[in-house]
C-alpha cells in the first residue's frame, strides 16, 4: 500500500520493486518509478496474533494452496541535500540500497553507473570557458534588444505616416523590378481558368476578383498576388526540404533569388530556413496581403492556406501596427492614426 494514495489499475507494470534484509532481520520494500523512490518496513510485532494469506485455486484440479503475504506501507523518499534536484536524490537512494542489499551483479552495475556520471561543475567551468572564447558579430546576430520592436522580422513601419499608402512602402519590400518580372505570367494567369493553378483559395478568389475586374493597375495587382503566392508557398514547405539548389519560383528568377536571399540562410552544409527567417517571411505576407487586399485582411482565411493558429497572426498583426477590425473578428485592417507600437515579450522572441 502506498501512504495517502493509492495505486491504479495498471500501473503496477510500470513500478521496479525489491525486497531487502536488514543485518536486524528488518525486511524493506522499495517500489521505484522514473520520478520517484517508494520505501517502507515491513514489522511482524511479536503480539501480532494474525497472519494474512492469499488463497489461489486451481480451477483444473480443484485444489487451493494458502501463500503467507504481508503488508508494507510505502512513503515517498523526499530527503535530498540542498541544492540537489529530486531525481538525483531518488538515484542516490536507490543506490544505497542497491550496493547495501543488492546481488553482486546489482552492485556491479551501479558502482559502474557511478563511475560513469559527470560531475556538473566541471563541465560548466569547461562551457564558460568555450563561451568566453566565442567572439559573435552583432551583425550576424538574430537577438534583439527592447528597443529594436522586432525591426529585424518586419517591413519598416513609417509612423509619421498622414495615410495608410505611406505606411508602407511596397517597393521598399519588394523591389520593382523584382515583381515585374512576374508581368509575363500575370497576364497569363488573367486570361486563363484558374482551376489549372494550384494556387491557395486565399489568393484564388483575389485573382478572381481581378479578372472580374477593369481597373488599369490590375496587371500589377496580380504581381503582387503571385508574389504573394510563392511565398506562402515557401512558408508552407518542410525546413529540411529548402536546400541549396531549392527552387519556389521557375517562372522568375528575380523573385526565387529574392524570396531566398531574404528569407533563409545559408551555411557550410547548404541552405536552410531557421524559425526566424520564418517568422519574417511570415511578417512579410501579413503586410504585403495588406497592401494587395485594400487594407483589409481575412486573418482566419490566411491562417488557413499557412497552417497556422489565427491568435499568432493577430499578435503578428498587432506587432505590425495593424488593428481589429470592428465589426469582423476574423479580419485586421490598416487604419490611420495607427495604434501604439507593441514589443514581444523577451520570452517569445526566438533566435
Amino acid at each position: 500500500k502506498f501512504q495517502n494514495s493509492d495505486l491504479r489499475e495498471g500501473e503496477e507494470t510500470k513500478l521496479q520493486a525489491g525486497v531487502y534484509k536488514k543485518s536486524d532481520n528488518t525486511t524493506i520494500v522499495a517500489a521505484a518509478t522514473n520520478e520517484i523512490l517508494y520505501t517502507g518496513s515491513i514489522n511482524r510485532d511479536d503480539d501480532d496474533s494474525v497472519n494474512r494469506f492469499l488463497l489461489i485455486s486451481n480451477k483444473k484440479t480443484g485444489k487451493v494452496r494458502l501463500v503467507p503475504v504481508d503488508i508494507a506501507i510505502l512513503a515517498p523518499q523526499l530527503n535530498q541535500k540542498e541544492g540537489d534536484v529530486v531525481d538525483n536524490a531518488n538515484a542516490n537512494s536507490l543506490n544505497i540500497l542497491n550496493k547495501e542489499f543488492g546481488s553482486k551483479r546489482i552492485k556491479r552495475i551501479t558502482e559502474q553507473r557511478e563511475r560513469l556520471k559527470m560531475n556538473i561543475n566541471d563541465v560548466k567551468e569547461q562551457l564558460e570557458k568555450t563561451v568566453e572564447a566565442l567572439e559573435i558579430k552583432e551583425s550576424e546576430s538574430f537577438s534583439m534588444g527592447p528597443g529594436e520592436n522586432d525591426s529585424m522580422y518586419r517591413p519598416h513601419i513609417n509612423r509619421d505616416a498622414s495615410t495608410k499608402e505611406q505606411v508602407y512602402v511596397l517597393n521598399e519590400i519588394v523591389p520593382e523590378n523584382v515583381l515585374n518580372s512576374l508581368e509575363e505570367e500575370a497576364q497569363h494567369v488573367l486570361s486563363s481558368d484558374l482551376e489549372q493553378f494550384d494556387v491557395s483559395p486565399f489568393i484564388k478568389q483575389h485573382l478572381i476578383q481581378l479578372q472580374n475586374s477593369s481597373v488599369a493597375s490590375r496587371i500589377e495587382k496580380c504581381e503582387l498576388l503571385l508574389y504573394l503566392h510563392y511565398l506562402i508557398t515557401f512558408v508552407n514547405k518542410p525546413a529540411k526540404n529548402i536546400t541549396k539548389r531549392f527552387i519556389i519560383c521557375e517562372s522568375s528568377q528575380d523573385v526565387n533569388n529574392h524570396i531566398l536571399d531574404n528569407f533563409s540562410v545559408t551555411s557550410n552544409t547548404g541552405r536552410t530556413r531557421p524559425l526566424s527567417m520564418k517568422d519574417k517571411a511570415i511578417c512579410h505576407i501579413l503586410v504585403l496581403s495588406m497592401i494587395g487586399f485594400d487594407y483589409q485582411l481575412d486573418i482566419e482565411t490566411l491562417a488557413k492556406s499557412m497552417k497556422l493558429g489565427i491568435k499568432k497572426l493577430q499578435e503578428m498583426g498587432r506587432i505590425l501596427a495593424f488593428s481589429p477590425h470592428g465589426k469582423d473578428k476574423s479580419r485586421m485592417v490598416l487604419k490611420i492614426p495607427l495604434p501604439p507600437a507593441v514589443l514581444l515579450s523577451p520570452k517569445k522572441r526566438r533566435r
